[in-house]
C-alpha cells in the first residue's frame, strides 16, 4: 500500500478487486487523505465526481 500517509492504509487489490484500507484510529482529515490518495490513481473523467471532490483529487 502506498500513499502520502504511510502505514495507515491505502489502495490494494484483494482477489482481483480494489479495496481502500483505512486505519480506524485516524482522525477524519487523515482518513480523507488516505482515500484521496487512493482515488487519484483512477481516471474519473467518465464518471460524475462533485466539484469539491475533484478539487481534492487535483
Amino acid at each position: 500500500m502506498a500513499g502520502l500517509v504511510q502505514g495507515v492504509g491505502g489502495l490494494c487489490r484483494v482477489r482481483g478487486r480494489y479495496r481502500i484500507i483505512v486505519d480506524r484510529r485516524l482522525k477524519p482529515p487523515e482518513r480523507l487523505q488516505v482515500v484521496a490518495d487512493a482515488l487519484r490513481r483512477f481516471d474519473t473523467e467518465q464518471h460524475f465526481v462533485s466539484p469539491q471532490v475533484r478539487r481534492l483529487l487535483a
